[in-house]
């Protein structure tokens, strides 16, 4: 078993101790703490480290405490390890000045200080293990004797070899017929991906993809395909090429743009890849695994399953399904292991389907909750946290402690009885004085955290939009068993009404649904980011909400620089966004009302559409027809195919050879064929009529 052992005092005292103890040890390792051999690394940089086996880790909270850090070398250490936690004295550890709190300190009007609650919640856990040594500076506590792990031969556990066959057998067998393997950590599912890929590169010449949410997260499996292949060459980190097969990584988003060729494609930590890009990936690729973490810091199997098992239900109903169960390093039923789950909250579960089905989403009581009064109810904090997990792919342990710890967070709970439904974070930003809102205007300053404050402020030239107090959500998750039912709604509803703020924002990585629920709920499109992000594939997005009358005009100017802006720019940095998204963002019912199609206009697109005339005879009235319909939200009625045609070709500007590819048509005739049939779907009944 491996085990874990806590000096507690001040930081020399602790790494006197730790080096004393392990002074014979080999391999290793220290995280946030200077040894007298040399410096140790710091703790942003764990998961560098994933992947490799030590004897021992030295973590020293001194430096900080990670949670991610942390559970990501907990899983490093082999079976009869020991993990030496260095920590300031046990009664300070909730007033405790944590370097951490760098990460998530932000500048407000108001006083605030850290609320301690993450350090003081893991104090309560490691002191409830019963066979925790505690070794207190200015005491007699006894150091115990642990011996060094003998050398251990590398194994494949039977887990391990049945996936590795399974892999082979997807490479080998019948197309749409993917395999989902998942595992906790430590089963070795990303080795048995590259000791696969190794064989499969041995019987014949293959291309093999790879991809993951960052390259750091495939180097298990890039070092097993290495050493399965003598003889193979690694270039740049990124290719391993063996005679004429390869095994190539690329990132999500750029796999699915490029789309290259594969024999199969390998998606490693799938979980933490938004299930849109995963979708287009399982569309465009007939052989894919995707391998993914149950409980872990790169995402979540629980929301992987969620929102992506439909989606493989639908497109390729053979699927089959995987799990690893037996430990690499460790043995099963491993205290240290279940220590960290618990400290890290990675086995939180969402409340019981059971208890909220049925349930009419209008009935469940909204109401805030102090993050004291969160941590004194562990299943309460469980369901709240296996909600967030659930609900948004991104979600790591160090969300558990900006929860419960940054200045200004807010936590509203939608509950029936004791089952949460519901669970919106918010975060206080803006209010800057006068002096402090021309600085930042003028580059001179640029304070921590206020995203949407001094991204609209220096976005549009407007001091008004620092001054102003803002509400930003950080994170909405409503419970599966409630979803479509309005609870969303409500709970933003509730946070409007509060008065403790002029402006509701937010930001998340832009889909078409998204848009249209933030819409539906009073937000207006604020500012667009240019460049996709490379694990969601997405743009973000800003959106804005006025509370108070005198925050209508600061919502307007932000929508009307937005609504300016954005027709240059989807001929520029947005040329490539996906039509549905196009359609969201230049709908604009209110700037409708005022617009409409003359008589004139309307009987040359009638010509053109009964009449086959040329394209070039009525480009300036197709894209007027396009871009009123646009404003009305009439694209978004139209089938995919011609909607993406009308965005392409006259919003987007696209070339008609790029359309006919994109969308797969035969050419320049059935392309306008289709455009014709979507621009009298557009038409009026009657002519002249707006």
């Amino acid at each position: 078993m491996r085990r874990l052992l806590l000096f507690t005092g001040d930081r020399e005292w602790c790494r006197h101790g730790a080096e004393r103890l392990l002074g014979s040890w080999s391999d290793c390792l220290w995280l946030g703490s200077c040894t007298d051999s040399g410096d140790a690394h710091p703790p942003s940089s764990a998961s560098r480290f994933l992947g490799q086996e030590f004897n021992a880790v030295v973590y020293d909270m001194h430096a900080g405490f990670n949670p991610d850090a942390f559970g990501a070398i907990a899983g490093t250490i082999r079976d009869g390890g020991l993990l030496v936690l260095l920590a300031p004295p046990l009664e300070s550890w909730k007033s405790f000045d944590d370097p951490e709190y760098a990460r998530i300190d932000t500048w407000s009007p108001d006083e605030h200080r850290f609320a301690g609650h993450y350090l003081g919640y893991l104090r309560q856990i490691l002191l409830a293990q019963p066979d925790l040594p505690v070794i207190r500076q200015g005491t007699q506590d006894p150091v115990p004797a642990f011996s060094e792990p003998p050398p251990r031969e590398p194994r494949t556990t039977g887990d391990q070899q049945a996936a590795i066959e399974e892999i082979i057998h997807t490479a080998r067998g019948h197309a749409r017929r993917p395999l989902v393997m998942t595992a906790d950590r430590g089963r070795g599912k990303s080795a048995a991906l590259g000791m696969a890929a190794a064989r499969l590169l041995t019987e014949t010449p293959r291309r093999i993809l790879v991809t993951a949410p960052r390259r750091s997260a495939v180097e298990t499996l890039f070092r097993h395909a290495t050493e399965a292949l003598p003889g193979a060459e690694l270039i740049d980190g990124n290719l391993l090429q063996h005679g004429d097969g390869r095994v190539q990584f690329l990132p999500p988003d750029l796999l699915l743009r490029s789309a290259p060729q594969a024999d199969l494609l390998l998606i490693d930590e799938a979980a933490a890849i938004p299930a849109t890009l995963l979708k287009g990936l399982l569309l465009r690729y007939n052989r894919i695994v995707f391998s993914t973490t149950v409980h872990g810091y790169e995402g979540t199997g629980r929301g992987f399953a969620i929102r992506f098992r439909q989606t493989l239900d639908e497109e390729t109903p053979q699927w089959r399904e995987l799990t690893l169960d037996e430990p690499v390093r460790w043995q099963s039923g491993d205290t240290l292991e279940a220590l960290v789950s618990r400290a890290l909250l990675l086995d939180a579960e969402p409340a019981a389907a059971a208890s909220l089905e049925g349930i009419d989403p209008r009935s469940l009581s909204i109401a805030r909750i102090s993050r004291s009064g969160l941590l004194s109810d562990r299943r309460l904090l469980e369901e709240v946290f296996g909600l967030l997990v659930s609900a948004h792919y991104q979600t790591r342990p160090f969300d558990l402690r900006h929860m419960l710890d940054a200045p200004g967070v807010e936590i509203l709970l939608a509950r029936h009885g004791s089952s949460v439904g519901g669970v919106l974070l918010t975060v206080s930003e803006g209010g800057f004085d006068n002096a402090l809102a021309r600085e930042i205007l003028a580059g001179k300053r640029r304070v921590r955290g206020n995203l949407a404050p001094q991204s609209l402020g220096l976005h549009l030239q407007d001091d008004a939009f620092l001054r102003a107090r803002f509400r930003r959500v950080m994170r909405i998750a409503v419970h599966p068993a409630l979803q479509r039912g309005g609870l969303g709604q409500r709970m933003l509803e509730t946070v409007a009404q509060s008065g403790d703020a002029d402006l509701l924002a937010t930001s998340f990585g832009a889909t078409a649904g998204l848009v249209r629920f933030w819409r539906a709920s009073g937000f207006t499109p604020a500012r667009i980011g240019m460049r996709r992000d490379a694990a969601s594939g997405s743009h973000s997005l800003l959106m804005l909400r006025a509370l108070k009358e005198t925050a209508n005009p600061l919502q307007l100017s932000a929508r009307e620089r937005f609504d300016a802006l954005l027709p240059l720019l989807l001929l520029s940095e947005l040329e490539e966004l996906e039509s549905d998204m196009v359609c969201e963002l230049l709908l604009n019912p209110e700037a409708a009302e005022t617009e409409t199609l003359t008589k004139p206009l309307l009987e040359r697109l009638r010509r053109f559409t009964e009449f086959g005339l040329p394209l070039d005879t009525a480009l300036p009235e197709l894209e007027a027809l396009v871009r009123h319909a646009a404003s009305r939200g009439m694209l978004g009625r139209l089938p995919s195919q011609q909607r993406a045609l009308l965005a392409g070709l006259f919003l987007q500007r696209q070339r008609p050879q790029q359309i006919v590819r994109s969308l797969g048509i035969s050419g320049k005739g059935e392309m306008l064929s289709l455009l014709a049939r979507a621009v009298d779907e557009l038409l009026p009944s009657s002519p002249g009529s707006g």
